[in-house]
């Protein structure tokens, strides 16, 4: 995101804006693997591409699917889910349809109604760590 400044019909300065991810985000994606036996993440989002692969890069994830429209999420969701069980999280009114199709739908922090309405858990704390201890209970209790 760019922010420009203009003065008097001047240029007086230009602003580059990025989003930064979550601290635990890192930590969280390379647990994935080893603790929870997910053999792929991919970071599926509307932002620009530029944006995306930063991000992706600073969290260690190498797949990425830039600029997609609620309808792509839902398409990649299937594509994917077709070959493996799957684990969506999302947290805006676009990732609604994609939380339904996912095999497991995870609303994540201040969401809309629609996005608590499609998915199968709602996590109202914006933390991953919430996410992680939930995936961990499920193990257990499925061995239970």
């Amino acid at each position: 995101m760019h922010g420009i400044v203009v003065i008097n019909d001047r240029l007086a300065a230009t602003f580059r804006f990025h989003d930064v991810p979550r601290a635990d985000s890192r930590g969280f994606v390379r647990h994935l693997g080893p603790k929870h036996g997910f053999t792929r993440v991919l970071l599926v989002s509307g932002d620009r591409e530029v944006e995306v692969k930063r991000l992706a890069d600073l969290v260690s994830i190498t797949q990425i699917y830039a600029e997609a429209s609620p309808e792509d999420k839902v398409a990649i969701v299937r594509r994917e889910t077709a070959e493996e069980k799957t684990l969506f999280i999302g947290d805006g009114i676009n990732d609604a349809p994609a939380l339904m199709a996912a095999t497991v739908g995870i609303a994540f922090g201040q969401h809309s109604d629609v996005t608590s309405e499609a998915a199968r858990v709602v996590i109202i704390d914006s933390s991953l760590s919430k996410v992680d201890g939930l995936i961990h209970l499920s193990h257990r209790l499925r061995r239970v």
